[in-house]
Formats: C-alpha cells, sequence, structure tokens
C-alpha cells in the first residue's frame, strides 16, 4: 500500500502532458500496480483467517465487498472528462484514501 501512496502522489506531482514515460512508470511499472492490487488480494484472505467464527468471517467480506464496490463508484465520480489527461484531483483524492488505508492498517496492526 505504501508503493500505492508513494506512486499516486509521484504521478500527481510530474507534469505528463511531455513526460509520459513518467507516468507510464508510476502507473504500470512497479509503484501502484505493486500497491494497489496485491492488497486487493491479501485483505480479504486476512479477514478470512483472523476472525473466530464463519459468521464474523461472512460479516467481514461482505463488508469488504461492499466497501470494494463503493470505491468503483466513488472513482468513476472523481476521473471526470473535465480533468483528462492527468486528472490531478483524482490522483489526489485516491492518493488520499490510500493513506487513510495505511493509517489504519498501522492502527490495527497488534
Amino acid at each position: 500500500m505504501i508503493f500505492a501512496l508513494v506512486g499516486f502522489i509521484c504521478l500527481a506531482a510530474v507534469e505528463l502532458d511531455g513526460n509520459s514515460g513518467a507516468g507510464y512508470f508510476f502507473t504500470y511499472e512497479y509503484l501502484i500496480e505493486i500497491g494497489t492490487f496485491t492488497s486487493g488480494a491479501l485483505v480479504p484472505s486476512w479477514a478470512s483467517r483472523n476472525f473466530p467464527s464463519a459468521t464474523t468471517q461472512a460479516s467481514a467480506l461482505g463488508t469488504i465487498c461492499a466497501f470494494t464496490n463503493l470505491a468503483s463508484i466513488i472513482s468513476s465520480e472523481t476521473f471526470g472528462t473535465q480533468d483528462a489527461p492527468v486528472h490531478r484531483l483524482a490522483l489526489i483524492v485516491t492518493g488520499s484514501f490510500q493513506a487513510i488505508f495505511v493509517v489504519a492498517r498501522l492502527v490495527m496492526r497488534e
């Protein structure tokens, strides 16, 4: 998640109009994909193994699924055509959510 946060910060900070190679690097090569798609598989598996009963596991997985779908709705509203091609506001919003997830993970650490 920290890799994705760094990627979102760098992607929002770099002027991408003339430097598409940097945007490609921050998005696809290492930073954003490593932090985003890895946690997408790890969080449900963590939740399904760390709750004591089947009822709490089902509730946790349902909540994770609901928030994942809610994130899809938020992203469809933040990545508007008026901000194309850079989408700086959407990158800031997405990076802010990523920072919230990093802080929540540190707070929930045992």
